[in-house]
């Protein structure tokens, strides 16, 4: 007769899982990656790890680490090596630089842009602040910057944030409902480039009507 199990060890499971810490997750995620990337090595390698076998091509030699950012943290990520030939990852590393690389450059944009807003709104009120000629150009461009920009931030903004954007959890879409609000009552990013065109001769009243 089997003795009963004086601890069910999925319910110790599920509750440990349940009130984890960061640190716990940390731990378990790092294994977990280890073991896949031992796992994958051994298939390369064509035997496991420590047994002889006739399909073996090569053997291991140590690992190299590297640093994953994952969202419990920072894990240390052990990637075999191979006395002959080369393993490397490339489903576990280069697609998040790749993906880590198109976000970064969505940021660099929305930086440039709110950048290049900010500059032109700093002249345009040291222009009408000190009755330069030039104000009335100074704030057209400002305000097609302005346009483009709330618009750019706002929208890959809303990308970036995933689900979070659109509900009300984050605060992200009063600014994108501002921006659409503030075409509306002051015009669009168009409208002041047609307007700033005009100003320096470019275009006619008519042109940018049409």
């Amino acid at each position: 007769m089997t003795a009963p199990h004086i601890v069910d060890p999925q319910t110790v499971l599920t509750e440990a899982l349940g009130d984890a810490s960061p640190d716990l997750m940390r731990d378990l995620l790092q294994t977990m990656i280890n073991a896949l990337l031992s796992a994958d090595a051994d298939a390369v390698v064509g035997a496991e790890w420590g047994k002889p076998s006739p399909d073996r091509v090569t053997q291991r030699n140590g690992y190299r680490h590297r640093d994953l950012d994952t969202r419990v943290g920072t894990i240390d990520v052990a990637i075999p090596k191979l006395r002959q030939g080369t393993y490397f990852p490339e489903w576990l590393m280069e697609r998040r630089k790749r993906a880590e690389s198109a976000l970064i450059t969505v940021v660099a944009d929305c930086y440039l842009a709110v950048e290049r807003a900010s500059a032109l709104a700093y002249f345009a009120a040291l222009a009408v602040a000190e009755g330069d000629p030039r104000r009335p150009l100074a704030v057209a461009m400002a305000a097609a910057a302005a346009g483009d920009c709330a618009r750019l931030v706002g929208r890959d903004g809303l990308q970036l944030h995933g689900g979070i954007g659109f509900t009300w959890e984050h605060d992200l879409h009063f600014h994108l409902k501002r921006a659409v609000t503030g075409e509306l009552l002051f015009g669009t990013a168009a409208f002041h480039r047609t307007r700033a065109a005009e100003l320096l001769g470019l275009a006619t009243a008519s042109e940018g009507a049409a």
